[in-house]
């Protein structure tokens, strides 16, 4: 009997080993193909298959999963079977149900000419949709009128490519005296030369279609954006349609990079058992690793590894029963980690020449960790910790930089603000004054000029308070100014957005930051009242509204895109890290009021 037990138990054990073998072979074995195969040491794959074997917490476990990015292995196959089936013969059948369609309202064509007589709207010169898809060979494109021209009728339609600066690089042309596509000069926005490539395809039917050579397109940059273009001087009439910016090819577009930077990190540390942010850190930093040019990949690796360290061994700030950084789950971990929590616009501004993020670009759009040891020095010197208190502690900070901010914003948003504030009338003449002497400009990046209302930028505006006891900028403004704060004492935090929304009409409110409270597990804003909808943003006629609210969460992952949202006819554009949410003026105040619970927010974290 006694034999038999110690068998059974041998082989409970043995099992147990064999699956936790397994489950630690399988899973490096799976992070090596979505990390492309990355090299390594005997020394460095026995320590990082250790960690695997040995990290129980569910924190990490979770983490390593999202790391394996499967959603972008779906995504990558399905877009090149769509390329496959691609016939390039004028038919829409080939491009329905394949998402890439992007619809333009009906009847909204535009006059060209206002002194000429007005038109009367035709079918043709009405956009009704147009696509495109890219990969590493060829582009594919459509578009479709609401009515195709008939025989002998002149027509003229046209999908541009366009880069940052708003100018056309490329357009690919589909008109009645021949179909071609043109150059521009990206720089001035100046027509260049047509060209009619031999290995391309035109086709009309029931739609217009194109297949255009990538190897010929010489000038067109790593990120551009797509727009659908009409444009009929015969019929006085135009109709275009904007769709955001796109990488250049698919196989961009769907490359993992957080699993890459999480082999970066995990040969550079030492990899603790059960240290959750070398993971957390790689899903949070994944998509600025991606989109950087070689230089930054290398200083995202840095900046990373300094993230992991000060998570562990730099925080030394205590609350009462709130837990310790690294203790807390992994939604909480991924706010912390996040350091690039400003509006998300990422991708498609500040971008160097290359149109690949830069040092400049890099630095301006995310936190560098060493703006944490500043934060940390501001707390200390102005006496804004206090050690009985989080909630005191969170709001010290908050009126300490709201005394340091000099509010600034756009003079036709002030001059509305202002009848209906008198009080900010000093404010509205800074301003003005400021915009007269041509002082608004604070900085440029890559080129582009920053003012000091639009300005978002975490290491940019922590080095600016701490050298000058002051900051410019708006509401935005203090909340990234905010967390950075948040982060130094080990608080995860984001922030939230809002506006009043009725149909037809969404006018932006307040973005203010919200801290983790983990004895309750609930996020709070600082002063813990309801944000009411203030006169100055509330509709005219007493039309009944609501409130539209975004979450400013983490990206996770390499996938990055802008989204098209239409919410009560009214167009909102987002990214992949912006969440909304509609709901009542008194749902919104109880949500504020009463804190935002945990279970909430990990619903939508992943959304």
């Amino acid at each position: 009997m006694k034999n038999n037990k110690i068998l059974y138990f041998t082989i409970i054990f043995s099992l147990f080993f064999i699956a936790q073998n397994s489950f630690a072979k399988t899973t490096f074995t799976e992070l090596k193909k979505a990390a492309n195969q990355p090299k390594l040491t005997k020394a460095q794959e026995y320590k990082i298959k250790r960690y695997l074997a040995h990290s129980n917490s569910v924190t990490i476990k979770t983490g390593l999963k999202l790391l394996l990015e499967k959603k972008l292995d779906k995504k990558i196959n399905k877009a090149k079977k769509i390329i496959a089936n691609f016939k390039i013969d004028g038919k829409i059948s080939d491009w329905k149900n394949t998402g890439l369609i992007k619809k333009d309202p009906l009847n909204d064509t535009i006059i060209i000419n206002e002194k000429k007589s007005k038109p009367d709207t035709k079918k043709i010169d009405d956009l009704v949709s147009y696509g495109f898809i890219m990969d590493n060979d060829y582009l594919y494109t459509m578009l479709r009128p609401a009515k195709m021209p008939t025989k002998n009728k002149t027509y003229h339609y046209r999908i541009n490519l366009i880069n940052q600066k708003g100018n056309i690089i490329y357009a690919i042309l589909w008109t009645s005296w021949g179909n071609y596509v043109q150059e521009w000069n990206p720089e001035t926005g100046n027509y260049v030369r047509d060209h009619y490539f031999p290995d391309s395809v035109f086709s009309k039917n029931n739609i217009f279609e194109a297949k255009i050579s990538v190897a010929k397109l010489t000038k067109l940059p790593y990120y551009f954006a797509v727009e659908g273009l009409i444009w009929h001087e015969h019929h006085n009439q135009y109709d275009y349609s904007w769709w955001m910016p796109h990488e250049k090819s698919i196989y961009e577009k769907y490359d993992k990079a957080s699993a890459q930077l999480f082999f970066e990190y995990a040969k550079k540390t030492k990899l603790r058992i059960n240290d959750p942010m070398p993971v957390v850190q790689a899903l949070t930093d994944g998509f600025a690793y991606k989109f950087a040019d070689k230089k930054v990949k290398k200083e995202v690796i840095a900046d990373g590894l300094k993230m992991i360290n000060y998570a562990n061994n730099n925080i030394n700030y205590t609350f009462p029963e709130q837990k310790t950084l690294v203790d807390n789950d992994l939604e909480a971990l991924l706010t912390w980690s996040n350091r690039a929590f400003g509006y998300g616009d990422y991708l498609s501004y500040y971008l160097s020449n290359n149109h690949k993020m830069n040092h400049q670009s890099y630095h301006f759009m995310f936190m560098d960790p060493d703006r944490l040891i500043l934060a940390d020095n501001m707390i200390k010197n102005n006496s804004l910790y206090n050690s009985s208190s989080l909630s005191e502690t969170i709001y010290n900070i908050e009126s300490w930089l709201w005394e340091k901010e000099h509010y600034r914003a756009g003079l036709d948003f002030l001059k509305h603000l202002l009848e209906h504030n008198p009080s900010i009338e000093e404010t509205y003449q800074e301003n003005l004054l400021e915009k007269q002497n041509h002082q608004r400009v604070i900085t440029k990046v890559n080129g582009f000029k920053i003012k000091t209302y639009s300005n978002y930028s975490p290491t940019f505006q922590i080095n600016y308070l701490y050298q000058n006891n002051v900051f410019y900028g708006n509401c935005g403004d203090v909340a990234i100014a905010g967390q950075v704060f948040y982060k130094a004492l080990g608080i995860p935090t984001f922030s939230f957005s809002y506006s009043s929304i009725a149909t037809g009409f969404n006018y932006g409110i307040h973005t203010f930051p919200v801290y983790y409270s983990s004895n309750n597990d609930k996020w709070y804003n600082y002063t813990k009242n309801g944000n009411e909808v203030y006169d100055f943003a509330k509709p005219e006629n007493n039309q009944p509204y609501d409130v539209l609210y975004y979450v400013n969460r983490p990206q996770i992952g390499s996938y990055w895109e802008h989204l098209y949202k239409t919410i009560d006819q009214n167009d909102i554009w987002l990214t992949s890290n912006r969440y909304t949410n509609v709901v009542s003026v008194e749902k919104w105040q109880e949500i504020n009021e009463q804190g935002y619970p945990m279970a909430d927010f990990k619903n939508i974290i992943f959304k």
